[in-house]
């Protein structure tokens, strides 16, 4: 990663912090349109909603250079006083990544951070990296193999991969409180490899001494996956198996964090059907839960992806009145033949004639080969 100086940014109205190759460039009135240039893009936008991220051309050194620029939505007067005396959510930005960069944690090169205060509001707020192009995240990456290549071995190796750049994370000192899996960013190497993965979204971070359990578990939490391919992914994360008191943690906050979902739609009805026209219209997304279908080579068929309580949420309502209603109709006939096999059992020979057979697997052993040594055998079953 190339050096960044830093430098104090004081342009008129305009504060902040910037990397000095970038400063030359810049002027009061370049600042005044920036605001528009970001409103009005059509081409190069990264992120739409409250906070908008767009990729802009800046000089530095005489060279043109794409950063990505993340404007910050305007927020209540509370938070603007509040702001004032923490930090806005750019420079906040700002700081946990020169954090994360200090201690070799992936996140994208942080250029700086300008903003606008009209006396106690502020007026604009922006984040500066430099652009990565071309780049996904956790979640495009599990919509793609879910949809397009779902192969149990591909989607443990991402797994695995982010995994450990989590536990990287926490073990540097530095708590997310937003890791969501559009937040973790990646970036192929190889058509099953990745680049160490980067963080983004860093304004709610807290840099600790040492990242509590409870504040790993509350991370963890935000992470979505089927229910055993969460419990793989924690595992991985731990290398062991996992405290207990991490997964009382994890537990408690995933229920509280779903409940905070399902209700955000009562809590900010504008925003929600804004997010939701924006999804409808933005392509694929993750396949409903009982169409995920994953295929593990080494077993030879699908894997299950729900534990047994995630299932049991999509059976049909009916489905156990059902079953209960066949086995008390049955139970009468299965008691009387299981009580005359008892008097007979442990008492008379077995024949095994005819109950011995045989599975045959296209892959792997020659199937020439299976046939020949399978009709040395004569004739028994045979499952293929």
């Amino acid at each position: 990663m190339q050096e960044v100086t830093i430098q104090e940014l004081a342009l008129g109205e305009f504060a902040g912090r910037l990397d000095s190759r970038f400063i030359g460039d810049l002027d009061e009135t370049r600042l005044l349109d920036l605001s528009a240039r970001i409103d009005g893009a059509v081409e190069g936008v990264l992120g739409t909603g409250r906070h908008r991220v767009v990729a802009l051309p800046f000089v530095s050194e005489g060279k043109e250079v794409v950063l990505a620029v993340k404007a910050f939505g305007k927020q209540s007067a509370l938070k603007d006083r509040l702001d004032a005396k923490v930090g806005s959510k750019a420079s906040r930005t700002f700081a946990a990544a020169r954090f994360l960069e200090e201690k070799l944690i992936g996140t994208p090169q942080a250029i700086g951070y300008i903003e606008r205060w009209d006396e106690s509001r502020l007026k604009e707020s922006y984040f500066l990296s430099v652009l990565q192009d071309p780049i996904s995240s956790f979640k495009d990456e599990l919509i793609h193999l879910y949809r397009h290549d779902p192969d149990c071995a591909k989607i443990m190796a991402l797994l695995e991969h982010v995994a450990c750049g989590v536990r990287a994370m926490h073990d540097a000192g530095f708590y997310h409180r937003d890791l969501g899996n559009q937040n973790i960013l990646m970036m192929r190497e190889r058509p099953e490899a990745w680049s160490p993965v980067q963080f983004i979204d860093l304004n709610r971070g807290r840099i600790r001494d040492e990242v509590t359990m409870k504040e790993r578990a509350f991370d963890i939490s935000r992470i979505s996956l089927p229910s055993d391919f969460l419990r793989i992914f924690i595992e991985m994360y731990w290398r062991r198996v996992p405290p207990s008191d991490f997964m009382s943690a994890q537990r408690r906050y995933r229920k509280r964090f779903a409940w905070h979902t399902a209700t955000r739609k009562w809590r900010h009805p504008i925003r929600s059907l804004k997010s939701r026209t924006a999804e409808t219209e933005g392509g694929d997304d993750y396949p409903g839960m009982r169409d995920i279908w994953v295929w593990d080579e080494k077993s030879a068929q699908a894997i299950v992806v729900m534990q047994h309580d995630e299932r049991q949420g999509y059976y049909p309502r009916g489905r156990n009145v059902g079953i209960a209603k066949s086995t008390l109709k049955a139970m009468t006939d299965v008691r009387r033949e299981y009580k005359a096999l008892l008097a007979d059992a442990f008492a008379e020979p077995v024949i095994l004639s005819e109950r011995i057979g045989v599975a045959l697997e296209v892959s792997g052993m020659d199937v020439d080969k299976q046939l020949g040594l399978l009709e040395r055998l004569g004739r028994i079953p045979v499952m293929i």
